[in-house]
């Protein structure tokens, strides 16, 4: 991700579960009271917020590896942030047998959709 002078950070984004990523990343905007709608298209445009994370976090003195919290929508969950240069590849082993889902289509949509429902927010097309 850009870091504002034409460099990037590289980062990771993770959660315990799809839940926890899903409502970290796409939900995390949506108000606890109120109409609660989220557009079709934040199922792609997140990558601005956590590039600002990214860049805050990399260029922050004390230098940390990444950021850890309990996610603000589905208490359950656990989310990561990890900054490339601190977190090498080995440091982190991928889950045996996930295949990476892409959530504005397919099946992944899908499971998007019913979490969306079963939080009572209305997905939009824009």
């Amino acid at each position: 991700m850009p870091d504002g002078a034409d460099q990037h950070v590289a980062v990771l984004c993770a959660a315990e579960d799809l839940e926890g990523a899903v409502s970290e990343r796409v939900f995390h905007d949506v108000p606890v009271r109120g109409e609660k709608s989220v557009a079709r298209r934040r199922l792609q445009d997140e990558v601005a917020t956590a590039a600002s994370w990214a860049r805050a976090l990399h260029g922050s003195p004390m230098a940390p590896d990444g950021l850890l919290w309990v996610s603000r929508q589905r208490d359950t969950s656990v989310c990561v942030v990890l900054l490339g240069g601190r977190v090498g590849q080995d440091d982190v082993q991928p889950v045996s047998g996930l295949v990476p889902v892409p959530l504005y289509a397919g099946d992944g949509y899908e499971r998007v959709a019913r979490m969306a429902d079963d939080a009572r927010i209305m997905l939009t097309e824009r």
